[in-house]
């Protein structure tokens, strides 16, 4: 398979952490990790759940403890209907693996992540391309 380079991801990479202001960013500011736990209501008790853990691997489809803790937060969810990915680009990648075939055809609206018309296109899919008439310009340099 053979997956033209994510262009945007390229410069990013070069220059998103080297900037005074960084406009490029698709999110939030992050939170630090004192901020997170005091969220959580952790900040007192975490190191105690910590420590037993061990380091290991992990389960490959994100631990039961976890993908129970995000079915709970749905009526009628099931723990086996769930599955962590490492972000957004991994579940997008288990879908289009999923569901796309040589031969199918993909429409990406643009602007949009590269993954969305890079990915299905290099499983053989026909992938047309719907751009927004205010963004052409730019998003069809990326798409090139």
């Amino acid at each position: 398979m053979k997956i033209r380079e994510f262009g945007v991801e390229i410069w990013m990479n070069e220059y998103e952490n080297n900037c005074e202001y960084n406009l490029a960013e698709t999110c939030v500011e992050s939170l630090t990790i004192e901020q997170l736990l005091e969220i959580t209501g952790k900040k007192e008790t975490i190191l105690s759940e910590l420590l037993p853990i061990k380091m290991t691997y992990g389960a490959i489809e994100g631990s039961v403890r976890l993908r129970n803790s995000i079915a709970s937060l749905y009526d009628s969810q099931k723990l086996d209907n769930i599955v962590v990915t490492h972000g957004a680009i991994g579940a997008n990648a288990l879908i289009y693996e999923t569901l796309i075939s040589a031969g199918d055809e993909v429409i990406a609206v643009l602007p949009t992540y590269q993954q969305h018309y890079s990915i299905p296109e290099s499983y053989g899919a026909d992938v047309k391309i719907l751009s927004s008439k205010k963004k052409m310009n730019f998003c069809q340099t990326w798409a090139s």
